[in-house]
């Protein structure tokens, strides 16, 4: 069950990204669809300073400024052959939260590469970008289908 920080005005609950994320990534774990949490991961250096003070600085290493916050690899089949793609998934709390500039600008570059890309506050939003870029890859490609492995989008 997700833990409520908040809630909005209108009294509806405010689910947290990390829980949102937590949904999401669980889902395309039981669909058996590769997945990985890019949460731009941090150490800790320790040293000293210009004046002798000891001093700590935090590190981010393996990640891209505005990179998604989970990036999902499957396939469009046509029943004989696969064709890789990546889904990349900005994730933000159930109510609220923009994209950074970083983030659109990473969103922008993406998109115009013909990647595809969502931002998502929920499960279902995910389970519906899916099913869009499953439309999508019927319309482009006749006779070739989204894999989404044991996951039912409709």
């Amino acid at each position: 069950m997700a833990r409520v920080v908040k809630r909005t005005a209108k009294g509806e609950l405010i689910i947290p990204e990390s829980n949102v994320q937590n949904l999401i990534i669980k889902f395309l774990n039981r669909a058996r669809i590769s997945n990985n949490r890019v949460n731009g991961a941090q150490f800790s250096a320790s040293g000293t300073n210009k004046r002798g003070g000891t001093t700590t600085r935090r590190i981010r290493c393996n990640s891209l400024n505005g990179k998604a916050d989970i990036e999902a690899w499957t396939y469009i089949t046509d029943g004989k052959a696969k064709i890789g793609i990546t889904l990349y998934i900005e994730v933000k709390k159930s109510h609220g939260g923009r994209q950074s500039d970083d983030q659109k600008s990473f969103q922008e570059m993406l998109e115009n590469s013909g990647h595809f890309y969502t931002v998502a506050r929920s499960l279902e939003e995910v389970v519906s970008f899916m099913g869009e870029v499953d439309r999508f890859i019927k319309e482009t490609l006749p006779g070739w289908s989204l894999n989404t492995g044991r996951a039912k989008l409709t």
